[in-house]
């Protein structure tokens, strides 16, 4: 699945053009391939997957964000909770937990596992 096009797509309305715009910012930032993407269905907690790390974005206000990039070896696990149409994601390192909660359950699992193959193969 294409996450980053089906996650556009599920924006809520209005939002696709300002979330397809978030993309190409942070994308543009990494200088990374841009593997898959999950935002929370209200869009201020993202996860953009890349083939060398991940990176968690939370906007916490107008001025106001919490920024992580995580290198592949430093996860130790990736997990997907689903609770109805919606999943957390919930991601262990050795000093962090990040959970982006309320993400459509297909792209939750999808980057899940695309999470933990590209952890394998770093």
């Amino acid at each position: 699945m294409n996450t980053i096009e089906t996650t556009i797509k599920m924006a809520p309305m209005f939002k696709g053009k300002i979330w397809r715009k978030q993309i190409e910012f942070i994308v543009s930032k990494s200088g990374d391939e841009l593997k898959g993407v999950a935002f929370s269905k209200d869009g201020k907690q993202q996860l953009y997957v890349f083939e060398k790390q991940v990176y968690f974005n939370a906007i916490n206000g107008i001025f106001s964000n919490n920024e992580k990039s995580i290198p592949f070896n430093n996860i130790s696990s990736v997990e997907c909770n689903s609770k109805g149409l919606y999943a957390d994601i919930v991601i262990t390192t050795s000093g962090t937990l990040i959970k982006i909660e309320d993400v459509p359950v297909s792209i939750a699992k999808d980057v899940s596992i695309m999470i933990l193959d590209l952890k394998i193969n770093a």
